[in-house]
């Protein structure tokens, strides 16, 4: 019975195609939205989890920073300084190594062409802190750095910016006003959210600070490498202990710096992932509310329509409950074919807006199914009312019903 009742609400629907379409817009945006939305959150944020997992468990930054504090509004707090990394190795006994990372930017020339790229002045050990190596070529030495010799390693980004033809290794670039050779090319690791992650260039690091003078000291932030990632808050209470002693701080004095984990970086992802989510249900339901009322009111259209129709049915020997039945399998069709086409929309977007914004995608299989029962449900219980009338229905006023 069910299957037939099924059949005649295709049938049924079908008659009416624009009508029915349009009843079903507010559906068919409200599970588009779901759909697109979480799978290009979740896309972002497993991209960029998998950036941070790159640089391992057992990885800490630790930035400079001014405390929140009242007294605290415009005072100079000490730089990190790499004299201040040493003393961090040496008093924090989980802490493998410490890779202290100047930032700032410069104009590049190769020939005729020019551009701008960031420029990170750090030390020989940076890539094991980091899990980022070279691709072709070296990454400079301690010799290097103690000479402070004019060498670089380049991120791919800036070989397509300058256009440098092969052999790249051992050419020659200008870095602001002088020229530097290129010792190594770092491995490409694409872009995200648009903005390219191989447009860099590597100095050594006492290099970088003869460039950009002692007052870049206060870019620089410390890269750091501890033993047994399974010991990081113990690692991280070491850390705090011995920058308080460096910076000789007093003991009711908070914290001028500030630790970063792969962990804590992983939670905010995560709570921002479920605020965004949220926000996703919230423009669906009022979609599907909006979608739900509009198949009541074409429910209703279609009992005040039909209702000879029913009143013959009713004559031959349906019952109340088999006519109920009929208009909530309408109900049903409409909401689940609104279902199923957001959902493809929703994919569509979804591919679109990630291929642009250069991420992936990720379709979520709950999201799914999901959308496809909820939107049943909103077929069921916004065409309950519509087939209740029509089963109510007296059959001889139903006959004479013109």
């Amino acid at each position: 019975m069910f299957g037939e009742n099924l059949a005649i609400a295709f049938r049924a629907l079908w008659a009416n195609k624009m009508r029915s379409l349009l009843t079903t817009l507010g559906v068919v945006i409200g599970v588009a939205a779901v759909i697109a939305v979480v799978s290009i959150v979740q896309g972002f944020f497993f991209a960029v989890n998998n950036l941070f997992k790159d640089l391992g468990s057992g990885w800490v930054r630790v930035m400079a920073e001014r405390p929140e504090r009242p007294g605290w509004e415009g005072k100079l707090i000490p730089p990190l300084r790499r004299a201040d990394a040493d003393y961090l190795l040496e008093h924090a006994s989980l802490v493998q190594d410490v890779a202290p990372a100047m930032f700032g930017g410069l104009q590049i020339k190769n020939g005729e062409r020019i551009s701008h790229t960031t420029i990170l002045g750090t030390v020989p050990g940076y890539m094991d802190v980091v899990n980022f190596y070279v691709d072709r070529g070296r990454f400079f030495t301690w010799i290097d750095d103690k000479a402070h010799r004019k060498v670089c390693v380049i991120g791919a980004k800036v070989i397509e910016k300058l256009e440098i033809e092969e052999p790249i290794v051992g050419r020659e670039i200008q870095l602001g006003p002088d020229s530097f050779t290129i010792v190594g090319v770092m491995e490409a690791r694409g872009q995200l959210i648009g903005l390219s992650l191989d447009d860099y260039i590597f100095l050594p690091y006492e290099t970088a600070r003869n460039i950009f003078g002692e007052e870049q000291t206060n870019n620089t932030i410390w890269e750091v490498a501890v033993s047994d990632p399974d010991k990081m808050e113990l690692a991280k209470t070491q850390i705090i202990d011995a920058m308080r002693r460096r910076r000789r701080l007093k003991a009711d004095d908070p914290d001028d710096f500030i630790l970063l984990s792969q962990e804590q970086i992983t939670s905010v992802l995560g709570s921002i992932s479920g605020y965004a989510t949220g926000v996703a249900a919230g423009i669906a339901g009022v979609a599907l509310f909006v979608g739900g009322i509009g198949i009541m009111n074409i429910m209703l259209v279609s009992v005040a329509e039909r209702t000879r129709e029913i009143g013959i049915r009713m004559a031959v020997g349906a019952r109340s409950k088999h006519v109920r039945l009929q208009f909530l399998a309408e109900a049903l069709v409409l909401s689940t074919s609104g279902g199923l086409i957001g959902i493809g929309v929703g994919i569509l977007v979804s591919w679109l807006m990630a291929g642009g914004l250069g991420w992936p995608v990720l379709i979520s299989s709950p999201s799914i199914l999901v959308s496809v029962l909820f939107s049943a449900a909103v077929g069921v219980f916004f065409g309950y009312y519509p087939a209740s009338k029509a089963a109510a229905l007296d059959p001889i006023e139903a006959l004479r019903y013109e």
